[in-house]
């Protein structure tokens, strides 16, 4: 039998088109793709503006401690420019990104960067099994976990992963309607319908961590570990940076999700149970896509003409401009949102407790069939994993000073704030699904 040349790149073509339809997802207005039964909701792609920025990322990606566990002994890497605009290449510990053409501004998007990368962490040439799962590995820390699911799918017609893991089947169903709700709220016109089908999916996910919760303290299934995960929020100096750290910091607090914050808020840690990561991720992603559109809405329908705040210091009052508005708005949705998924979380909560979960319906029912709980036994099961994530951040964190946040004057622009609350408000106010009531809140 004729060995096969080692130098033949075998996979290359393939990878290149599994990127592809992932860029593609992901650059898409909805952002949404079914696998089987599943729908996945993935993140917009991001774009870094410079090399020191792409630099920044690189560092802070190869100090990630499960990447440091998974590939010890791995040095530093510099990112330098590079001629031409075709081409971004990885070469003994350098990336060279195209950045200098204008024509390679396609270089500077994340996905390639974690490409490149995947390269060094792999330590060998070529695309073959090591390769992409160093990649998986990669894009499930900074992209997120639908991202990485998309392309271990398109990945599965090549031979086998080393560490391929299969998805967990405790709660199956209660993820896949996550998802699927997820995906409603970007697909409808309605700025209503979507903030609805968003907190029923909130809903939902907050019943399947704790039923995730309680199966571990009965030791059904191995306890999951907490971990921690990068997501990137944008690049330096983006204007709208600390709002968005401001709404996934809202959403994180109904969990039991602990949070470090970047430079320049540039990107957040999320600490917590690997499920509960998903959750707040896939929350994140569609809220902060609600607020960002209805912001621009606000800023364009022109309400806040002729309206006034008070200035930082002085007190004095000055004309809103659009600037102040925007901020405004979504100073009043993250504040609105964050009452909401509180308020979420305890009504998850009251309902396991009182076994309510267990009635009719059969997605809203308890992981594995499991017959209802009592208050002592979930409030036990929260709690433990609450002092685990607590610990695992004391243990894992390297987190130093603290975070200003986003303070800004534009509160004081109280029609554009009223206007953000009222757009978040809008959570489980209308019936979903048929004419079912409006859920709670």
């Amino acid at each position: 039998m004729q060995q096969q040349d080692p130098r033949i790149d075998r996979h290359r073509g393939a990878v290149y088109r599994a990127e592809d339809v992932l860029a593609s997802v992901m650059a898409s207005r909805h952002r949404r793709v079914r696998i089987g039964h599943a729908v996945l909701t993935l993140p917009a792609e991001v774009w870094f503006g410079e090399l020191p920025a792409v630099q920044a990322f690189v560092d802070a990606a190869l100090a990630e401690p499960a990447t440091v566990a998974r590939h010890p002994g791995r040095g530093p890497v510099r990112v330098e420019p590079r001629r031409g605009h075709r081409r971004a290449t990885y070469a003994d510990g350098v990336i060279r990104i195209p950045s200098a053409d204008r024509r390679g501004r396609w270089a500077m998007a994340r996905g390639v960067v974690l490409h490149e990368l995947a390269h060094h962490l792999a330590d060998r040439s070529g695309h073959g099994p090591t390769f992409r799962a160093a990649l998986l590995h990669l894009t499930e820390l900074h992209v997120g976990t639908a991202a990485a699911t998309l392309l271990r799918h398109l990945f599965e017609p090549l031979e086998a992963l080393p560490d391929h893991r299969s998805a967990p089947e405790v709660g199956a169903d209660q993820v896949r309607r996550v998802a699927a709700l997820l995906a409603k709220a970007e697909s409808t016109a309605s700025a209503a319908e979507a903030e609805a089908y968003l907190a029923k999916a909130a809903l939902v996910a907050q019943r399947h961590s704790i039923d995730l919760a309680v199966t571990a303290l009965r030791r059904r299934v191995a306890p999951e570990s907490p971990t921690h995960r990068m997501l990137t929020i944008g690049e330096p100096r983006k204007p709208l940076n600390t709002l968005l750290v401001s709404l996934y910091l809202a959403i994180a607090r109904a969990w039991a999700v602990r949070v470090d914050i970047g430079a320049g808020s540039t990107y957040v840690l999320g600490y917590g149970m690997p499920g509960d990561l998903d959750q707040v991720e896939s929350v994140f992603a569609t809220a902060s896509t609600v607020m960002v559109t209805g912001a621009r809405g606000h800023v364009q329908g022109g309400s806040w003409r002729g309206t006034t705040y008070r200035a930082p210091g002085s007190g004095t009052l000055r004309p809103v401009t659009a600037t102040v508005a925007r901020n405004a708005f979504c100073l009043g949705f993250v504040e609105r949102i964050g009452e909401r998924m509180l308020g979420v979380a305890r009504q998850a909560r009251d309902e396991a407790a009182g076994g309510s979960s267990s009635g009719a319906g059969s997605d809203d029912g308890a992981a594995g069939g499991c017959p209802p709980d009592g208050p002592p036994q979930v409030a036990l099961a929260l709690r433990a994993r609450e002092l685990a994530v607590v610990e695992y951040h004391r243990t894992a964190s390297h987190a130093r000073g603290s975070w200003r946040g986003s303070a800004t004057a534009a509160g004081s622009a109280a029609g554009s704030r009223r206007a953000g609350r009222q757009a978040a408000d809008q959570f489980g106010r209308r019936g979903l699904e048929g004419g079912r009531p409006a859920i709670g809140g």
